[in-house]
């Protein structure tokens, strides 16, 4: 009884997501292709059904060939473009976050830069003590 209310809840959940994915996503494509098969002008209400003739006029156009070819070097080059450009961004937001960031000894006071330099890597410390002034380096430990 336990697992058949498990499966009702998820399955009650996750039946709107799915008839929404059919009725806007699964059923366009459906129509589009049905439409395809014909010789329809969008205009007239005469539609010839033509089957996949439609598919071998496609297939000997060398318009077709040529869009294709340009839409796989898009997919291929933006992808791979995005991913260099992401990383070089993110090299030097972590670089230039690690020379920028002020030492300071356990800084918190209102409208200071509060900055915890202990490890290689700085980061906020909005809960360290208060300090007048920042440091060069680390504390001096006695």
């Amino acid at each position: 009884m336990g697992r058949l209310r498990t499966y009702g809840f998820v399955a009650g959940f996750l039946a709107v997501p799915l008839v929404l994915y059919t009725v806007f996503v699964i059923s366009p494509y459906v129509q589009a292709f049905q439409l395809s098969l014909t010789s329809w002008n969008g205009y007239s209400s005469v539609v010839r059904y033509v089957g996949l003739d439609n598919f071998g006029r496609l297939l000997e156009d060398e318009v077709f060939w040529r869009a294709l070819r340009n839409h796989g070097i898009l997919l291929l080059v933006l992808p791979l473009a995005t991913i260099v450009i992401a990383l070089l961004f993110a090299f030097l937001l972590n670089l230039g976050a690690a020379r920028a960031a002020p030492a300071c000894a356990g800084c918190g006071a209102p409208g200071s830069t509060a900055w915890c330099s202990s490890s290689r890597r700085s980061w906020r410390s909005p809960w360290s003590a208060c300090c007048s002034r920042p440091s060069t380096g680390p504390t001096p430990t006695v």
